[in-house]
């Protein structure tokens, strides 16, 4: 193996583990411990680390650079290799085995309506939303990938959701004497590229939230009980754009009475406005 790639596999091991982590397999191995000795002169007891013997003064804020090396040369071993290893997979199988019980716990239903006019015009619903209260806005971040892939089909798209807020009505002393559903309409929004898709899906959940804090519908004898269902409107948007230079037809030109300027920029319509007043 060369030198660089001792190098390299060096730099990966010690971005593997922090100190703390290698400090505690070394413990746990029997290689180290913590204790309160003197050291040297100094009055006091003083915490430290024994390893073979020799005590390294320890601070768990700030480890020294010494005790540092020391713990890297002493897990630069296979053994602590393989259970760094078998660790990490534990965890990462814990985290994904949470997520998906938490996925299927609060999973709602994605459902589309028929789409108009060739796609041109899509809707589509998310329902069945157990989050509580405006929680369920956050369903509106995991459209992006959805709604992403209409928008590399087509190279605009406009977008507005209506959500159907679930209302508690409250009598005099506060307590919930019935129910009523109110729909909020964000603003319709024009994007252009995937950070405007981004920023819009956010944007659209504080628009919902801000018409709420408006209405002031938490001093008017209701609280908020969740969301219903969140439709979801979405279309293609091809927005009128100015071209450059095209010939006229001989016929058309042989008239004479059509401007059409040699331009070689996309500013046709400019060009011909400032022509109008010449």
């Amino acid at each position: 193996m060369t030198k660089s790639s001792n190098k390299k596999q060096t730099t990966t091991h010690n971005h593997l583990t922090s100190v703390e982590e290698k400090l505690k397999y070394a413990i746990g191995n029997g290689d180290a411990k913590i204790e309160n000795k003197t050291i040297g002169n100094r009055k006091g007891l003083r915490k430290v680390v024994t390893i073979g013997g020799e005590s390294y003064q320890y601070n768990p804020n700030k480890i020294t650079k010494v005790l540092t090396s020391k713990l890297n040369k002493l897990t630069k071993t296979n053994q602590f290799e393989a259970t760094h290893e078998i660790k990490r997979v534990y965890q990462s199988i814990r985290l994904r085995n949470y997520l998906k019980s938490y996925a299927s716990k609060y999973k709602a239903e994605i459902k589309d309506a028929p789409s108009l006019f060739n796609s041109y015009i899509n809707t589509y619903s998310i329902s069945n939303i157990k989050l509580k209260g405006l929680k369920g806005l956050s369903h509106l971040k995991y459209q992006y990938d959805k709604l992403n892939t209409f928008l590399n089909r087509n190279p605009n798209m406009k977008i507005l959701i209506v959500v159907y807020v679930i209302f508690d009505v409250l009598d005099e002393d506060g307590d919930a004497i019935g129910g009523t559903v109110k729909d909020m309409k964000s603003r319709r929004y024009e994007i252009h590229n995937s950070n405007d898709l981004k920023d819009t899906l956010n944007n659209m959940a504080a628009d919902i939230e801000l018409q709420i804090e408006q209405k002031q519908l938490h001093k008017s004898k209701f609280r908020i009980k969740g969301i219903d269902k969140t439709l979801i409107h979405y279309d293609r948007y091809n927005p009128t754009r100015g071209g450059s230079y095209i010939e006229l037809p001989k016929w058309i030109a042989d008239q004479k009475a059509c401007i059409n300027k040699k331009n070689d920029d996309n500013k046709c319509f400019k060009h011909y406005v400032q022509c109008g007043f010449l």
